[in-house]
């Protein structure tokens, strides 16, 4: 069975946690597909990392 990527729409399968087609994370959770921009290069990474896994710095703790 497959599913829809939120991000490009492209069918991926269900045991895809990245789009293959755009690198998009994809979660179960719709909520978990939050992304926390680092504010030293701007990659988007994935909700709960400590730090960047682009250029490794420290991201601030985000308080909901």
């Amino acid at each position: 069975m497959n599913r829809t990527c939120p991000s490009c729409q492209k069918e991926v399968r269900d045991d895809d946690l990245m789009c293959p087609h755009c690198s998009e994370l994809i979660l179960d959770d719709p909520q978990e597909n939050k992304a926390y921009i680092c504010p030293v290069c701007g990659a988007e990474n994935p909700q709960g990392v400590k730090s960047c896994q682009f250029c490794c710095s420290i991201l601030p703790e985000i308080i909901s």
